[in-house]
């Protein structure tokens, strides 16, 4: 997996490389690349929190349906 998703508890906030941040009922949930993982959760370990989890992240059906559909369009920005 490239991604992973990450919960802790006592974080007062997601590190500045995280994505998807959130906060709800004392627990932070957020994502990080693959070369972020460790660093996160150090950040965390130092900061007093408590890591819940870690979760790889993979792509499902829907998803990848989803970007297979997706409209290409020439990366100039023009319309053909």
């Amino acid at each position: 997996a490239s991604e992973f998703e990450i919960v802790a508890e006592g974080l007062a906030s997601a590190p500045d490389f995280a994505r998807e941040a959130h906060q709800q009922n004392g627990r932070c949930t957020f994502v990080v690349d693959k070369q972020h993982q460790q660093q996160a959760i150090e950040k965390i370990w130092n900061g007093g929190g408590r890591v819940v989890s870690v979760t790889p992240r993979t792509r499902n059906l829907e998803d990848l349906f989803v970007q297979l559909m997706r409209p290409s369009t020439p990366s100039d920005g023009t319309h053909q």
